[in-house]
């Protein structure tokens, strides 16, 4: 749960930066949301499918 929270704290953090117009941390921010967006899908998903 917690990289879900992860997630949308570094995807606030790039919608913040487009807005102030300060790219230089960009790259990072989007490879964060990303992985902790698919770590968190993907733990969602195990915690489905197993009994």
């Amino acid at each position: 749960m917690l990289e879900g929270l992860l997630a949308l704290y570094f995807l606030f953090g790039l919608g913040l930066g487009l807005y102030l117009r300060s790219y230089g941390l960009l790259p990072f921010h989007s490879l964060l949301t990303v992985g902790f967006g698919l770590i968190f899908y993907y733990s969602l998903r195990h915690n489905q499918t197993t009994p």
